[in-house]
């Protein structure tokens, strides 16, 4: 999403993980789905993609896409993090405190923004 968001030609390839060609064991070993080939190098963090494309398609040629508040993004991640986390909680017992680890989240991220204008 980032590449079509900065305007940047590119090819994806889809894989089927049941049936992953040999190339992808020597490309990532491990590693899941999404990865980013850039030259020789592999890239197989989402976070660590996103870093390299706002450090190497950058302005004049491509937007930012980066929050101008570096905690921001921060913020964002760990929300994202523990929604994941409520949302897949099969334990009801730990509804309250994932709940509770949601809206700290969510808090850091709100004061994080307002304190950034």
């Amino acid at each position: 999403m980032a590449l079509w968001l900065k305007g940047v030609t590119f090819d994806v390839t889809t894989v089927d993980m049941t049936r992953k060609p040999d190339i992808l064991k020597d490309l990532a070993p491990g590693a899941q789905p999404p990865f980013l080939v850039y030259g020789r190098e592999v890239k197989t963090d989402t976070n660590k993609i996103e870093e390299f494309l706002e450090d190497n398609l950058c302005p004049p040629m491509y937007p930012r896409l980066a929050a101008r508040n570096p905690e921001s993004n921060t913020a964002g991640i760990d929300v994202f993090s523990k929604f994941s986390a409520f949302i897949k909680n099969s334990n009801p017992q730990l509804n309250d405190s994932e709940s509770a680890g949601v809206t700290s989240s969510h808090t850091s991220l709100t004061s994080s923004h307002t304190s950034s204008h």
